[in-house]
């Protein structure tokens, strides 16, 4: 997992953790920021090669004695480490750069600013290390290595706040909710902040795609991205976030591409923007590209677990089940401590064996897990029902505060649509249609607020079919498969096919029903966490399929090997 030993004449460079020797650990953000801060300036150099933030963010060297090694096993001739102390309104910043071939120290410094004066220490830093490596720098890069992104110190500091909590691998709105009102408290001291523009709108974007459409965030977050590039227009992650605007908001995939594109050109060591041209190409149907261009992003930065999650997700949705485990291993070793991954990794054995002891385990383990969206209560409830521990099911759901879990697949979920799927499951039709009545009105509203929105579709066509209501569950599961058909969308348009088929199947339409599901069993983009994933395993576990089980055609597909995957 590891890149090769450097060359003699290699300019690669790790910049590892700042230590913060402050008293108060508060200040992580603060040593942290700039460190990132530092490699957002770097990674604008062409001839640099900077080694990943997570496969270097993994090393926290205690001495100089360590940086020889953890410059070999990262793959870096150079290595920047620092530490960082805050003390009132003063910054006092150590940093070595070290020659990892014969350990010399190329260049070291000491910093003692008043923090009014620190905005530029990421910009003199930058500076200090393209001049110790000899770097050749064109005219444009020569004026952005050193510049300083605002000149307001306070609104730097809130700047940084709210990049790391931007940047959490968690994926909680309620960290995205927290930097927007950093960002726009850093804007308020400084209009021109480019960067915290151009951060805010992609912040807006990640909201609008796990929070839900909102037309609010999406007109901020273009206006935000189109200030960014009016400030800057030849600025790399004003360009990213426009593009992410398009990706995340629009779903307009052609409009994103160039921009990331672009975004690519001008921060040709960041790998955000290629990595999403590697996510459009997958939505584009190109599997193997986006694969192949995960796995050459991976090996530059071999402890991002964002990347093994993303390859681990891409092998799951090729049912290629045999990489699909080793990559569980490894995103397993690289993030222990996340549930989000335990849970991924978990489901993994479900989708692939049928195996519900290890996603039971992690929910024994994890027994106290925030859970602001209700995405762990959805997954403790479905584990629950796959097992036909319908008890179960009911205490994950009791364990929730709120009648509603408002951001399951990116769309809020009421607990009594839950309750009403536990009833059916048990054939207690009477019970089920008191709760999914209840559950109606929101889900209706919901779609009527976001009529353009697939999962909303899709999730009231089931309640429908759940509910006895043919035609409506029909008419609701094809418009979900008609806004996000596969031609557009080759990862989530395969799941608005598969509720469908669930549909035909719960109105009884079996024949219609076992045919989509021979054809999607071949198809890639099937396998996920939605209650209609595809998997030959999902199929013999499901309580959602029991109505097919009498067909003959059904017990064959059962009792044969799954088929494989066509991309």
């Amino acid at each position: 997992f590891f890149l090769p030993n450097p060359s003699t004449d290699d300019k690669s460079i790790a910049v590892l953790p700042f230590r913060n020797l402050s008293t108060d650990p508060k200040n992580d953000f603060f040593a942290e920021g700039l460190e990132d801060d530092l490699v957002a300036s770097l990674a604008r150099v062409r001839d640099l090669r900077i080694i990943g933030r997570r496969s270097a963010g993994a090393y926290h060297a205690k001495s100089s004695a360590d940086l020889p090694a953890i410059g070999r096993a990262l793959g870096a001739r150079h290595v920047l480490e620092g530490s960082l102390r805050r003390i009132d309104d003063r910054v006092l910043l150590k940093v070595s750069l070290l020659d990892t071939h014969d350990g010399h120290v190329l260049w070291s410094e000491r910093y003692d600013r008043a923090l009014h004066d620190s905005v530029s220490l990421q910009g003199e830093l930058a500076a200090a290390i393209v001049d110790a490596l000899d770097v050749t720098l064109t005219p444009r890069e020569k004026k952005d290595v050193g510049a300083r992104s605002t000149d307001n110190a306070g609104a730097y500091v809130l700047y940084l706040k709210g990049l790391k909590l931007e940047k959490s691998p968690i994926f909680a709105t309620s960290d995205y909710e927290a930097a927007r009102v950093l960002y726009r408290q850093a804007l308020a001291l400084d209009p021109d902040f480019v960067l915290a523009h151009a951060r805010l709108s992609s912040t807006l974007a990640l909201l609008y795609r796990f929070r839900g459409p909102a037309e609010d965030l999406k007109q901020e977050a273009f206006a935000q991205a189109r200030e960014a590039l009016r400030l800057q227009p030849d600025l790399g992650e004003a360009h990213m976030a426009k593009a992410l605007c398009y990706y995340r908001i629009d779903r307009d995939f052609n409009r994103a591409l160039p921009e990331l594109e672009i975004a690519h050109r001008l921060l040709p060591n960041d790998p955000e923007p290629e990595s999403f041209i590697a996510y459009i190409k997958r939505r584009k149907g190109n599997w193997r590209e986006a694969r192949s261009i995960l796995e050459s992003l991976y090996s530059g930065d071999a402890q991002n677990f964002t990347f093994a999650e993303e390859l681990f997700a891409t092998a799951c949705l090729l049912r290629d089940w045999k990489d699909a485990e080793l990559r569980a291993r490894r995103l397993e070793m690289l993030a222990p401590k996340v549930p989000q991954v335990g849970g991924e990794t978990s489901y993994f054995y479900v989708w692939s064996r049928g195996d519900l002891r290890p996603i039971e385990s992690l929910f024994a383990h994890y027994t106290d897990v925030g859970d602001l969206e209700g995405d762990v209560t959805w997954a403790r409830w479905d584990s629950a029902m796959l097992a036909r521990d319908y008890t179960k099911a009911q205490a994950a759901l009791d364990m929730y505060p709120s009648e509603t879990l408002p951001s399951v697949f990116s769309a809020p979920l009421p607990k009594s649509y839950l309750q009403g799927c536990i009833e059916l499951a048990q054939d207690n039709r009477d019970a089920a249609l008191l709760h999914f009545e209840a559950a109606r009105p929101q889900m209706e509203a919901d779609v009527l607020a976001h009529s353009d929105n697939a999962i909303r579709h899709a999730r009231l066509g089931l309640l429908y079919a759940y509910m006895g209501r043919k035609a409506d569950a029909i008419r609701e599961g094809e418009r979900a498969v008609q806004l996000q058909p596969v031609s557009a969308d080759a990862y989530d348009g395969p799941q608005r096919l598969c509720t469908l088929a669930l549909i035909h199947a719960r109105v009884g339409d079996n024949d219609k029903a076992i045919s989509m599901i021979e054809s999607l069993l071949r198809m890639p983009g099937c396998v996920s966490f939605y209650e209609a994933s595809m998997s030959l395993s999902e199929l013999r576990l499901r309580w959602q399929w029991d109505p097919l089980r009498s067909e003959l055609r059904f017990q064959k597909i059962l009792s044969e090997p799954e088929p494989q995957t066509i991309y």
